[in-house]
C-alpha cells in the first residue's frame, strides 16, 4: 500500500495493490532452476537452446504479470509489453525446438504461422467498446448503445478524486461546444455513495451532460480502467479509437477540433492514447 500520494497514483491512500516485482522474482527465481536443470543436460540440447529458453520463459511470466499492472491497454486488451512478450515466447519456443536433439521438425512453419497470426490481429482496427447499462440521476436506465451514431466521450471517474474534478470543467465546456454535433459526453461516477454524492456533485460542478451511476465499479472492470479519471473516445459505430489515462485539458481547441473531425468525416487524428 502507498500511504502517502505518489506522481500519478490516483487512488485512496492505503489502497492495497500487487506486488508485481515480488511475483517476478519469484517467477524468475524458478526460471533459473529450471535453466540451470537444462543447462546440465547438454546431451539433450545444442549451443544456444538455453538462451532461447530463456527468453521464451521471461517473455511468458511477464506476459502474465502484466495483467495486474497499470498500463495502457495498446490492443486485444493487451500492453505493449505483453506483445513484445508474445514475439519472445514464440521466438523462444522455436528456438528451444530447432536447437534441442534431435530437433522437432515442423517448428519454423508453426512459428511463422504463429506470428501471422499475431500480425493478423494487429490489424484488425480498433475494438468495440463494452456495451454496458447503468442508471442516472433519475434512477433511469442508460445504455452505451443508445448513442450508436454518435461520437462518444466515455469518462469514468469518482468524485473523491481531485485529477477528476480538475478536468470535469472542461468536459462541460467541450460538451456544450459540440452540443450542435452529433456528440455525446457521458460521465460514470463509481462512488460507493450513490446518488446522493453523485447529485451533490453534479450541481457543484455545474455539469448538463448525463452522469451515470455505478457504485460495483462493474463498467470500469468491462473497460479494464487501470485508475481515476479515465476516458474513451468511441467512434460512431461503436469503435473504441482511444483510451486517455488521466486528466486533460478537454477544452483545449486543438482536441476540440479532432473532435468535429471525427464527427465529420469519421477519421481520427491521434493515436490509441488519445494525445498528439
Amino acid at each position: 500500500a502507498y500511504p502517502e500520494a505518489i506522481f500519478g497514483w490516483n487512488e485512496p491512500a492505503g489502497v492495497l495493490v500487487h506486488p508485481a516485482p515480488v511475483y517476478e522474482s519469484l517467477a524468475y527465481s524458478g526460471i533459473f532452476l529450471f535453466l540451470l536443470g537444462m543447462f546440465d543436460r547438454t546431451s539433450r540440447w545444442k549451443d544456444g537452446a538455453v538462451m532461447f529458453a530463456f527468453l521464451g520463459l521471461s517473455g511468458a511470466a511477464r506476459f502474465l504479470v502484466e495483467f495486474i499492472r497499470i498500463e495502457p491497454r495498446v490492443g486485444w486488451g493487451l500492453t505493449e509489453a505483453q506483445w513484445i512478450a508474445i514475439v519472445m515466447m514464440i521466438a523462444g519456443a522455436v528456438g528451444v525446438a530447432v536447437l534441442r536433439r534431435p530437433p522437432l521438425r515442423g517448428a519454423p512453419v508453426a512459428a511463422t504461422a504463429l506470428l501471422l497470426a499475431v500480425a493478423a490481429g494487429c490489424t484488425t482496427g480498433p475494438p468495440k467498446a463494452p456495451e454496458f447499462v447503468a442508471q442516472d440521476l433519475d434512477g433511469k436506465a442508460f445504455q452505451l448503445s443508445s448513442q450508436r451514431g454518435k461520437v462518444v466521450i466515455l469518462n469514468i471517474f469518482t468524485t473523491w478524486c481531485p485529477p477528476c474534478r480538475e478536468e470535469m470543467p472542461s468536459m462541460e465546456r467541450l460538451a456544450r461546444n459540440l452540443a450542435n454535433e452529433d456528440f455525446a459526453m457521458i460521465a460514470v461516477a463509481e462512488d460507493d455513495g450513490g446518488e446522493p454524492v453523485v447529485r451533490a456533485f453534479r450541481d457543484e460542478m455545474g455539469l448538463t451532460f448525463p452522469v451515470l451511476i455505478e457504485p460495483t465499479g462493474s463498467v470500469g472492470r468491462q473497460y479494464k480502467i487501470s485508475g481515476y479519471p479515465e476516458s474513451f473516445v468511441i467512434a460512431r459505430d461503436g469503435r473504441q479509437l482511444a483510451r486517455i489515462i488521466g486528466p486533460i485539458n478537454w477544452a483545449d481547441p486543438a482536441l476540440e477540433e479532432d473532435l468535429r473531425t471525427l464527427i465529420r468525416t469519421g477519421s481520427w487524428p491521434r493515436g490509441p492514447d488519445g494525445r498528439l
